[in-house]
């Protein structure tokens, strides 16, 4: 007689922890990006808003996260 465990709780955990530490890789690579974006010349901003105003530099990489990490998740 085998034992089956219901392991959704644990695996949904999991993808939860996966998907923190993806986005937390994507916002420091973006947050370099944005800050260099910045201190160029012309210091343009990557993801400007529609409305016109000017975002933080963190403003700005948690856009570009935004955007980045749910690709990973297409398959």
């Amino acid at each position: 007689m085998s034992i089956t465990f219901d392991t959704r709780p644990q695996r949904r955990q999991s993808e939860k922890i996966e998907y923190r530490l993806l986005y937390a890789a994507t916002f420091s690579v973006c947050l370099i990006g944005a800050t260099a974006s910045r201190l160029a010349p012309g210091g343009r901003q990557a993801y400007a808003p529609a409305d016109g105003r000017r975002r933080s530099v963190f403003g700005d990489a948690r856009a570009a996260a935004d955007r980045i990490v749910p690709f990973a998740f297409m398959a």
